[in-house]
């Protein structure tokens, strides 16, 4: 696990490359009823309900990434599926004053399941790098897991 501080910690920044358009493509979205693992992560109640989101990101049309994520309805009650084809930290920054600036991460490597492979044009037991944590805002609220 590490931990990364500073401003915008999204991956639109992270992965910035000269002379590289960047692409979000939504692959789902809906409100489901937080799990307790989700919930503890979000200091949430128990039966509190959060956005699931599945985004495929993209380098000059070449897919990379596939995200999952998990944010309090709370913290952005009136977040649509339009906002979320963009970039989310960029909209906290310039639509809602907010900034992530604290994230703690773990890093991983697997074998591609079946949706990495048809999303990510990779082969069977492909490897892909799994990252998983918790992003906070600068006053200290979980924003996603």
């Amino acid at each position: 696990m590490f931990r990364y501080d500073g401003s915008n910690l999204g991956i639109t920044d992270s992965f910035k490359v000269p002379g590289k358009k960047q692409q979000i493509k939504l692959l789902d979205f809906q409100v489901i009823k937080a799990t307790k693992e989700i919930a503890e992560d979000l200091f949430l109640n128990e039966n509190a309900f959060v956005y699931e989101f599945k985004r495929l990101r993209l380098l000059d049309e070449q897919p990379f990434l596939i995200e999952t994520g998990y944010l309090p309805i709370k913290i952005m009650p009136e977040l649509k599926p339009e906002t979320l084809q963009k970039f989310l930290f960029n909209y906290l920054e310039d639509g809602q004053s907010k900034t992530v600036t604290k994230a703690f991460l773990n890093i991983t490597v697997e074998p591609s399941n079946a949706e990495d492979q048809k999303q990510m044009h990779l082969k069977e037991n492909e490897p892909v790098g799994v990252m998983e944590g918790i992003f906070f805002l600068d006053d200290g609220t979980p924003f996603e897991v």
